[in-house]
């Protein structure tokens, strides 16, 4: 029988206690799942109120909820093009190509003045506004995860593509290192400034964690050096984890990808949380748990790429069972798919990992099972 809130359940895993179930944490962009728990088909008009109702449904906590666009491709002054799907945007040619073009653009945010007192108040009231309006949605069942910022390194490469950065970070190190802290700067002071102005109604609703993002690692290792890290970036991140503990926010860091060779070094900045865990990248719960199941709240790791996009929904529910038995115990998991439930996923198998969760996602029921 479950008897925590949302919130409670949260606040269990990320203390590193076991709640009477693991939380749901995942991206509903699933149209088929999407009916099924909201009990209409989402549309272009409808979908700022059928997804969060369906959401509400299904998951302990999200974020970032959208819903389907118009297609079409939007062609820049300068040559850029960017192309929506229903789900999805690329930015197929970028504004910026050239090293130069890009450390320019570095250039003007590492020396623009500092912000006033009535920008940064403006700002954070924008924020506060943006996550009451979708925790209003979700209502109780629900909490939405604060997201309000990242380091600043996917930002960088993903302004230009990895090739231009990799030249403008050769080519002047100096200016990529300013920049890199500039951004880290505005988001740390965005922290104080929204935290500072909540009121503590809003605080117990939304999700007390915060989602701070840097896509850095592809299938084979990360995409950067350890000693480039170790200077422009896990500092930041330490000084932006510091900022959101004074506040009492968790902080749950994302990068797709294989973390391996550097998981000390996120765990040493402070990060309370790690998502989304993609097995195909080698990145495996059982191991993550063993190694840094006492520091780490693991967020994640339900295969999407072979097994919820290939798999029949007898092993969906058995890898989720074996997710849960893996990384559950004590606390310090929350159940979900690898990356996001999107809409190329047979909503079968999407109903199939959210069911599961709901209705198995006790590890001391589940273990007890097993050894049983």
């Amino acid at each position: 029988m479950q008897t925590m809130t949302a919130r409670e359940r949260i606040l269990a895993a990320f203390r590193h206690r076991e709640p009477d179930r693991v939380p749901a944490y995942d991206l509903l962009r699933n149209e088929g799942a999407i009916a099924h728990y909201a009990g209409e088909a989402v549309t272009y008009d409808n979908w700022a109120d059928v997804v969060p109702r369906a959401v509400s449904r299904c998951l302990d906590m999200t974020r970032s909820i959208r819903g389907p666009q118009r297609e079409e491709r939007i062609e820049g002054p300068h040559g850029e093009l960017t192309i929506h799907q229903r789900w999805t945007t690329w930015h197929s040619v970028k504004s910026l190509r050239t090293p130069e073009a890009l450390l320019a653009s570095f250039r003007r945010t590492a020396d623009a003045p500092p912000r006033t007192a009535a920008q940064l108040a403006e700002a954070a009231d924008r924020s506060l506004q943006w996550h009451r309006t979708w925790q209003d949605k979700l209502g109780s069942g629900t909490c939405h995860v604060w997201q309000i910022g990242g380091v600043g390194l996917h930002g960088a490469h993903g302004a230009a593509g990895l090739d231009v950065f990799s030249y403008a970070l050769a080519d002047d190190p100096e200016t990529v290192a300013a920049f890199l802290a500039r951004v880290a700067d505005n988001h740390i002071e965005h922290v104080h400034a929204i935290f500072q102005r909540v009121d503590p109604e809003l605080k117990e609703r939304v999700a007390p964690v915060t989602f701070v993002g840097d896509d850095m690692a592809y299938n084979h290792g990360p995409m950067f050096s350890t000693p480039f890290l170790r200077e422009h970036f896990f500092p930041h991140l330490k000084r932006i984890c510091d900022a959101y503990h004074a506040h009492g926010i968790y902080v749950m860091f994302h990068s797709d990808g294989d973390l391996r060779p550097i998981m000390d070094d996120f765990v040493a900045p402070g990060i309370d949380g790690l998502n989304p865990i993609e097995r195909q990248a080698g990145m495996d719960l059982a191991d993550l748990k063993r190694r840094y199941g006492d520091k780490l709240t693991f967020c994640g790791g339900v295969d999407i790429n072979a097994l919820m996009r290939f798999g029949t929904v007898d092993d969906v529910a058995a890898a989720t069972r074996q997710a849960i038995l893996d990384a559950g115990e004590g606390g310090g998991y929350c159940c979900g798919s690898s990356t996001e439930l999107d809409d190329g996923l047979p909503a079968e198998n999407v109903i199939a990992l959210l069911e599961t969760i709901r209705n198995e996602g006790s590890y001391s029921r589940l273990a007890g099972m097993r050894s049983g």
